[in-house]
């Protein structure tokens, strides 16, 4: 059987494409002997070209390795065929997502389907913009039960628990709820530690203002303050809670 000796596969196609783009441009060069500043820039090109070209391989080397290659270099085509397959469910969930996020179902439980299939995949941020969405829309009581749903469900090692945590918090806050949302906070709290973020510093300051826990609120008022966040959620936080506008002022951060 005679040989091929054509690229049957991307990464050929790119070889050969790299081969003749820096044999024409050396060629050129006999050509461009009296031209200094074009010479110069043709060698600046001859030179980056293949750093540039290594640089783009790896990265898809890293990230989409199968674009690489053809079926047929697969022992298993079926494998390439799963691979793809993959992709494409990867694609349409992502759609799904972004249709939801922009429409949210006003039944929460038809979203439960493809919350669970993103629970499978560990997706949780596009889970947390779904949520998120609820709340954008001022529906909290939805909110809350979608997030409640994912903290039983996801699991506590995770990063993103404690932001689901957060925002069956934030839930309760819009719900007026503010002894539960506490609850929440402190939860999140045992999870970060010192390193709690000023939005939830914030939160649980406001959920204490509002049952009237002075010290205590005075206690977090004063740590969302020196949190070097603080004046750049200002905004945010006069915002969401007017109730603490004599509190929310610009201090220097030292």
């Amino acid at each position: 059987m005679e040989k091929k000796i054509y690229p049957n596969n991307p990464l050929g196609i790119i070889a050969i494409f790299v081969f003749f783009i820096e044999a024409i441009t050396a060629a050129s060069l006999g050509f461009l002997k009296d031209n200094d500043e074009l010479l110069k820039m043709i060698v600046i090109f001859i030179i980056s070209f293949p750093s540039i070209i290594a640089l783009l391989f790896f990265s898809i080397l890293i990230f989409k390795r199968e674009i690489l290659f053809a079926p047929s270099d697969y022992k298993d085509e079926g494998n390439f065929m799963q691979i793809i397959s993959q992709k494409f469910d990867k694609l349409e969930t992502q759609q799904k997502v972004n249709q939801t996020v922009n429409h949210p179902p006003t039944k929460v439980d038809d979203v439960y389907i493809l919350v669970d299939k993103l629970l499978d995949q560990k997706e949780y941020k596009n889970i947390v913009r779904i949520g998120r969405a609820y709340l954008k829309l001022d529906e909290n009581k939805k909110c809350f039960s979608f997030f409640e749903y994912v903290s039983k469900k996801m699991p506590k090692s995770d990063d993103f628990y404690y932001t689901v945590i957060a925002n069956c918090a934030y839930s309760k806050i819009r719900l007026k709820e503010f002894d539960k949302a506490i609850m929440y906070l402190d939860e999140v709290e045992s999870i970060l530690g010192k390193k709690m973020e000023v939005w939830h510093l914030t939160a649980m300051a406001y959920s204490l203002y509002m049952l009237g826990r002075e010290a205590s609120f005075n206690e977090y008022m004063d740590r969302a303050k020196k949190h070097i966040g603080f004046n750049d959620e200002l905004k945010t936080s006069r915002e969401l809670y007017p109730e603490l506008l004599d509190h929310l002022i610009e201090v220097e951060q030292k």
